[in-house]
């Protein structure tokens, strides 16, 4: 490729709503523009938010005008290393449009150059040449145009490539012109080298769009290749969503990204995925590089940390809340395990859990809560704490999960709650963190599945019979419609519901909260063995429509995740607003889903010798 043929990456950048030409952006990737950060600033008139913004961008010697959209920008007046922004294009551009190939300056000292960019509004361009004569501060490098007839770099020449004769490749891009003399044919560009920032965004957010839409899918499967390349000295917390991963990776090495593909490409079930990742590799991977060698590699490190990566399937935090004796309310026992395969264990397996023996759970008691906590404040586990103390451990038990590289929100959290407790809003409850603000339990995109459970149904020797019997019907009719299945109980009450319950398997209550006492709607449940509920703390008409629309209404396999996703997607309320005025359903709704198999362990686990 030559110089003339490099013209087909270059793109002339516009002004929103007008034809004025700003600067220059050059095709680096495909479907990626690279440009000045100012020159963004400029042609989207200053606003507060750049990320996300759009602008008119059109190829050289085309009369196609694209829309892109800014995903990249980096930009510090003060600071001259920092003025890069990317563009991404959606669609593919014009057939023929190739990217620029890129390499390292090598000489800072007499290197012929030649750029091509819009100067003065000009939308035919203008041609340029110059020399390099050496670095300046922030890494810039100072280009000059010793010709009389030559032209000076000026506005419109800003984003665009700078061509190197010798290595017949894009080596930097233009930034700036000198200032302090009009006439003066003196211009700055940013070397390729110190690009860098702005290609890995380029390879990080095009890695995200290819596997965006395929997250819930290959979810296992992207957790085993974080963990994989995660180092373990790396001091960033674990992440929880892809995104965030992705830039968790980005930020410990350049190759990290690659290798997390490589990774991924080794998992079993991704062949959806797999062409479309190797071809990302091959596109982005360093030129004396191949993908065999990525793979590989990242092959023989899964099969080192094999034995340290036990497989992680539906994992499960249970929590047993016992209210004291005597009131039925505080002080409050808590203990807690954590459950990493929460598949019911079969006997000619090691794999899952098995709640008469404790296989396959691990007790957790609470490591260090003074940093959750007012130095003023104490909890004395023994003696029992408040309901207001819960948030501090469930910090501590969350936290001790996260170091054994499970995110918050690949955790389900299952509350066996005393009958007095069950109404309360426990997913709603904000655990407090050592920076930053305290987050709700499972109001928030990243947080927990919360479900209810009810402790005195574990106690309830006479109701586990019927229990087993209707859980195992329950599952028999996942492929039901749920809103079939759910029995609402706002009519009935007493010995009218208890007659329903007999047959129902699940039951909803969208006029009033369940009554929790012994005889009511809770005790009656646990009287029929009726596995599952949902209920509003709030009624409303329309609130009661939406439970039917957005919860029940596919079949009943659906309605964890349901919950689960309506909760996620509800914004988290001001720490002093009352959710009882929210419109939004998942402040409202509580959900009850009792897994006859999935309990706490029956065991008692001492430190005592035998």
């Amino acid at each position: 490729m030559g110089f003339e043929e490099s013209k087909r990456a270059i793109a002339q950048i516009r002004q929103v709503n007008s034809e004025c030409i700003i600067g220059t952006g050059v095709l680096v990737a495909e479907e990626y523009l690279l440009t000045c950060a100012h020159v963004v600033r400029e042609a989207l008139l200053a606003p507060e938010q750049i990320i996300g913004d759009f602008l008119a961008v059109e190829f050289f010697n085309t009369a196609d005008t694209r829309q892109a959209e800014v995903i990249f920008y980096d930009y510090d007046p003060l600071n001259y290393g920092r003025d890069v922004a990317v563009l991404y294009l959606p669609s593919m551009v014009q057939v023929g449009t190739v990217a620029a190939p890129l390499v390292p300056l090598r000489r800072f000292h007499g290197a012929e150059l030649r750029v091509f960019g819009y100067p003065g509004n000009d939308s035919a361009g203008r041609n340029l040449t110059a020399i390099t004569n050496g670095e300046v501060d922030g890494g810039w490098v100072q280009i000059e145009d010793t010709k009389v007839t030559g032209l000076a770099v000026e506005a419109g020449f800003s984003g665009s490539p700078v061509w190197s004769e010798a290595d017949q490749a894009t080596v930097g891009m233009v930034v700036a012109r000198h200032n302090g003399q009009d006439d003066a044919k003196v211009g700055f560009i940013i070397p390729v080298q110190k690009l860098q920032s702005a290609l890995q965004a380029i390879n990080q957010h095009a890695l995200a769009t290819l596997l965006l839409p395929h997250q819930s899918q290959f979810a296992e499967q992207i957790t085993t290749a974080y963990q994989v390349c995660r180092p373990k000295t790396w001091s960033q917390p674990v992440e929880i969503s892809l995104q965030a991963r992705l830039a968790d990776m980005a930020l410990m090495s350049e190759k990290k990204l690659l290798e997390f593909a490589a990774c991924l490409c080794n998992q079993a079930g991704t062949d959806a995925i797999k062409a479309d990742l190797i071809a990302w590799i091959e596109r982005y991977k360093p030129s004396e590089l191949t993908v065999s060698d990525f793979i590989i590699q990242m092959q023989r490190l899964q099969e080192q940390r094999a034995p340290q990566l036990a497989k992680t399937v539906n994992p499960c935090l249970l929590i047993q809340v016992q209210a004291d004796k005597t009131t039925k309310q505080e002080p409050y026992q808590v203990k807690a395990w954590f459950v990493r395969d929460s598949r019911l264990r079969q006997k000619s397996t090691s794999e899952g859990y098995d709640y008469k023996t404790g296989e396959g759970a691990e007790p957790l008691t609470p490591k260090d809560l003074r940093k959750y906590i007012d130095g003023s404040n104490n909890i004395d586990i023994a003696a029992g704490v408040k309901y207001e103390d819960i948030p501090v451990l469930m910090a501590d038990y969350v936290d001790q999960i996260a170091n054994r590289d499970v995110p918050l929100q690949e955790l389900t959290i299952e509350f066996f709650l005393p009958l007095s407790l069950i109404n309360q809003a426990i997913e709603q409850c904000c655990i407090p963190a050592e920076f930053g603000f305290p987050v709700p339990l499972g109001i928030d995109e990243d947080g927990a599945h919360v479900v209810l459970r009810s402790q005195e149904r574990l106690e309830f020797a006479r109701g586990r019979k019927p229990w087993q019997e209707k859980w195992e019907k329950l599952q028999h009719a996942l492929k039901k419609a749920a809103i079939e299945v759910f029995l609402c109980g706002d009519q009935y009450s007493g010995r009218e519901l208890s007659k329903e319950l007999k047959q129902a398997l699940a039951l909803k209550l969208t006029g009033r909260l369940p009554k929790a006492s012994n005889q009511g709607d809770i005790g009656l449940m646990l009287a029929t063995g009726t596995p599952a509920a949902l209920w509003l703390r709030c009624h409303t008409e329309e609130l009661a429509n939406r439970l039917d629309t957005d919860v029940l209404d596919e079949f009943l396999e659906r309605v964890p995740d349901k919950v689960c996703n309506l909760r996620r997607g509800t914004p988290v309320l001001d720490e002093d607003a009352d959710s009882n005025d929210s419109p939004e359903l998942g402040h409202h709704l509580s959900f009850l889903w009792e897994d006859f198999y999935r309990v706490p362990p029956i065991i008692t686990y001492s430190d005592s010798q035998l």
